[in-house]
């Protein structure tokens, strides 16, 4: 199984974030197509997520340039990636939202 490792910039200083890395084993890949903020959609379909950021990512999972990120970089726990979330000096693996379903191949939260 192959494993992603995520990790956030958050506000942590620029050598902390390195160290972190460094920690893990990882060396460094941004998709912007995959991450940042986003605004929820007035026909937003993920009505299930109660937070506008979450809802907005959600949405943003369903356009087709978050669909062409995940196609560069494979298709993630949907598609049978072990997903890895580095926070502070540890890890944890990604749990999938009991909301989530999915459809054709993209995560949905109805």
């Amino acid at each position: 199984m192959r494993t992603l490792y995520t990790i956030g910039h958050s506000t942590r200083a620029a050598d902390r974030f390195t160290d972190l890395l460094l920690a893990h084993r990882i060396g460094t890949l941004n998709r912007p197509a995959l991450g940042g903020l986003r605004r929820p959609r007035a026909d937003s379909v993920n009505l299930g997520l109660r937070s506008a950021g979450f809802r907005g990512y959600a949405d943003h999972m369903q356009t087709e340039e978050f669909h062409q990120g995940l196609e560069r970089l494979d298709a993630l726990t949907v598609r049978g990636w072990r997903v890895v979330h580095i926070l502070g000096d540890g890890a944890v693996e990604h749990a999938p939202s009991p909301l989530m379903r999915t459809v054709e191949d993209r995560p949905v939260y109805p």
